[in-house]
């Protein structure tokens, strides 16, 4: 194999009998050459793409990237970002990172990995590093073996969040409701409520609709005017917008988004309170599974159930079980250095 060492950013090198890792460091994420793709066997998720972590960097960008010298293959990469207090992070602003890998990668491979951050970090004076992993619903195999991987290596869970999420099949949605739900959704089917996706949707229309349900509930929007615009300009296939509508009036709203080519994330779901009574959310959610079911997409994430302060929020964990979701973990471990 061609080792990668005389690429442009490469500002790092370990080597071991079989395994290589390379450091790749970036003030451009954006740009999708910064580091080699060739040999990888793994789809990225949309937030450790080049074009994605540019939406997400504001200073340097760190990439750690390891490569099979026996198969020629590209096995795992991990991308972090350092704070002003000496902290690693990933990722640096985006739902999950950590270390995304082939599905066959060992874990003596990644436990290199992880060695090689360590002992780079370590070299930096840096103090610790937090990771904000996948849901376990994603890649359950392989979730377990990256938890073995991270606990061994010396990490710490910090936060263990209940995930939900709905395995999508041939089933029609309203098998999978609680009677309460099936009645739910029949009311918004008798109200002449129409759910369907919002192609082309205008940004400022759709950022108030959200910012105004935000309120009135009591808790801010995080996301900016600024950052939906980006990301609906910069992802058109991937950030997408899904309504119930009342002729023009709009009920509900979410912002989706399609993390891979199985996994469709219920990100922005908002609901206009004057239509409570109706819950559309209930029919919003039956678009989102019936778009899943014709893009063949396998995995409807549901997201967790906390508020703005990161608590759990009981009422909303319920809700989403009763259209069907079901638990899985999504933890974020933390090491200091």
């Amino acid at each position: 194999m061609i080792l990668h060492t005389e690429l442009r950013n490469v500002v790092g090198h370990w080597t071991a009998p079989r395994y290589e890792v390379l450091l790749y460091q970036t003030t451009s994420p954006r740009r999708n050459s910064w580091f080699p793709l060739e040999g990888c066997q793994f789809e990225l998720y949309l937030y450790n793409r080049p074009d994605h972590l540019g939406t997400q960097a504001t200073a340097l960008l760190y990439t750690f990237y390891l490569l099979d010298h026996l198969t020629g293959e590209s096995l795992a990469l991990i991308h972090v970002a350092q704070d002003r207090e000496a902290q690693l992070w990933s990722p640096p602003m985006a739902p999950f990172g950590g270390i995304q890998c082939a599905g066959h990668t060992p874990p003596q491979a990644l436990a290199y990995l992880l060695e090689c951050v360590a002992e780079w970090a370590q070299a930096q004076q840096l103090k610790g590093i937090t990771i904000k992993t996948a849901p376990a619903a994603y890649q359950p195999a392989q979730h377990e073996v990256l938890h073995q991987s991270y606990i061994a290596a010396g990490y710490r869970p910090l936060y263990e969040h209940n995930n939900h999420h709905i395995n999508v099949s041939e089933q029609p949605f309203v098998e999978l409701l609680a009677a309460a739900e099936r009645r739910r959704l029949r009311k918004c089917q008798r109200a002449g409520l129409v759910a369907r996706p919002w192609y082309n949707p205008e940004p400022e229309l759709a950022y108030h609709f959200l910012e105004k349900s935000r309120q009135q509930q009591g808790y801010p929007l995080t996301l900016s005017y600024r950052k939906l615009r980006d990301l609906l300009d910069t992802f058109p296939s991937e950030v997408l917008v899904f309504g119930v509508f009342d002729g023009e009036t709009i009920a509900a709203m979410t912002v989706a988004i399609r993390v891979s080519q199985g996994v469709l994330y219920n990100f922005l779901p908002a609901d206009n309170l004057l239509y409570r009574t109706y819950s559309p959310t209930v029919l919003l959610n039956e678009m989102l599974y019936s778009y899943c079911q014709s893009e063949d997409i396998e995995v409807l994430d549901l997201g967790t159930s906390l508020d703005h302060h990161g608590q759990p929020k009981p009422g909303l964990a319920r809700f989403k079980e009763r259209l069907g979701g079901t638990c899985s973990p999504k933890i974020t471990y933390c090491k200091e250095f």
